[in-house]
């Protein structure tokens, strides 16, 4: 059974997706396919974000553009061993703990 098949995304009149590198990356991903057939999108995604910042961007994005029932809003979150770090002003997105290259 294909998404669209459980999922009628001709509703929703904005689409946001919150993730990873898994829903913004060099080539299409989910959210690329989901956002059309919604008329709005909105992609948070980035390369090494944790949870933390995943959270974060979700939160300033509601405050922002006010998510009703016409909205889709996907939350994907990462893996436990990500990590990020807001430092001076800036998310530090060093990715996987276990393989990242530099220190915190």
């Amino acid at each position: 059974m294909k998404l669209k098949d459980k999922l009628d995304l001709t509703k929703y009149k904005r689409f946001f997706a919150f993730v990873c590198s898994f829903t913004n990356y060099c080539w299409l991903t989910w959210a690329d396919y989901i956002c059309r057939n919604v008329g709005e999108y909105y992609n948070y995604g980035a390369s090494g974000s944790g949870n933390m910042l995943i959270f974060q961007q979700f939160i300033q994005a509601h405050k922002k553009y006010n998510f009703t029932k016409d909205d889709l809003v996907i939350i994907m979150w990462t893996n436990t061993t990500r990590e990020d770090r807001y430092i001076d002003g800036c998310w530090r997105r060093t990715g996987n703990l276990e393989t990242q290259a530099e220190g915190p």
